[in-house]
């Protein structure tokens, strides 16, 4: 039940945003998505349990890998974050130069 209502919410969302459209599958975009899934597959093997175990439990019990794991994520998040501002103002400023 929950997943027809998941299901139902993304079509929704698709066709109120008007970006609903059926795109053919290709071989690369086959293959690197098959090779993303191997990635967070892998990523999932290196640090036991969720998000909620680390926080919950494992940093709680001072856990060096929590710990680690938990850095590494805030420090990932910050720098897309960082690199996310720089690729935007960099896109304002050079369509603030052009007119």
């Amino acid at each position: 039940m929950i997943w027809a209502n998941a299901n139902d919410g993304a079509f929704t969302g698709g066709l109120t945003a008007r970006r609903f459209v059926s795109t053919p599958v290709t071989l690369s975009r086959l293959a690197r998505c098959f090779a993303s899934g191997v990635l967070m597959g892998w990523g999932s093997l290196l640090i036991p349990g969720g998000n909620d175990g680390l926080i919950l439990v494992g940093m709680p019990l001072l856990f060096a890998y929590a710990w680690v794991a938990m850095a590494s994520m805030a420090l990932a998040i910050g720098g897309a974050m960082i690199g996310a501002r720089m690729v935007s103002g960099g896109v304002a400023e050079r369509a603030g130069q052009q007119s």
